[in-house]
């Protein structure tokens, strides 16, 4: 089972398209969303898109909420259970499920990323036909196996900027992430397709899917 988290805190727009991308093409997997304690405004749409809510009655940060996942997951998952960590301002191709289990199955005991960016470029390390090995993967995209998960809250992971603690706990101990050549994700960042986020942040080499989405995105958010 994929145990899919998404922190949400506010950007009912953002939220709502790319939270729909998720649960549309889920399969089998669980959708929990965390949310950080938005406007009113999003309740309903938490509700609609989630197997399960959590709202929290104060304003966590990312970092915290990150922790707290962590440690249910580790709590609770069966040993052969996986861990995916998304966000609110996320679109997911309809394939994504597919390839995290693929993935997952052929890189084992890997930090495994779907999202190939531009701002993450340079942290390729080598490469194979389908993918590149790394020292960090970003947050927006992220699965572990339930080995990897535990490892990784057991070896200190706390304080600001859980993404980068993350890859350098594993890097400090010899484990590579792995970054799909083609994107199965597209950030949308903190305000939609015009923002500087985006650009910066914009996927590289995207499924035909998402790049027709574009299209989509540039008149959504206009």
């Amino acid at each position: 089972m994929i145990y899919t988290y998404v922190c949400t805190y506010n950007r009912k727009k953002i939220s709502e398209y790319c939270l729909k991308s998720l649960w549309d093409n889920r399969q089998d997997s669980y959708i929990t969303i965390d949310d950080d304690n938005s406007d009113r405004g999003m309740i309903d749409i938490i509700l609609k898109y989630s197997d399960k809510a959590i709202f929290n009655h104060k304003h966590l940060g990312i970092d915290e909420l990150r922790y707290l996942q962590l440690e249910y997951f580790c709590k609770t998952a069966n040993d052969d259970d996986l861990l995916y960590l998304t966000d609110n301002d996320c679109f997911h191709d309809i394939e994504y499920i597919d390839k995290l289990k693929y993935f997952a199955n052929k890189y084992r005991k890997k930090a495994i990323s779907i999202y190939n960016s531009t701002s993450l470029y340079y942290c390729h390390t080598s490469e194979t036909e389908e993918v590149f090995f790394a020292n960090r993967i970003s947050g927006c995209s992220m699965l572990l196996d339930k080995e990897l998960a535990c490892f990784i809250l057991s070896a200190g992971f706390v304080g600001e900027d859980w993404d980068i603690r993350v890859c350098k706990i594993l890097s400090d101990n010899g484990k590579k992430c792995v970054v799909s050549k083609v994107s199965y994700v597209e950030h949308l960042g903190k305000g939609g397709i015009h923002s500087v986020d985006f650009n910066n942040d914009r996927a590289l080499n995207p499924t035909g899917y998402l790049r027709e989405k574009r299209k989509e995105f540039l008149t959504f958010f206009n």
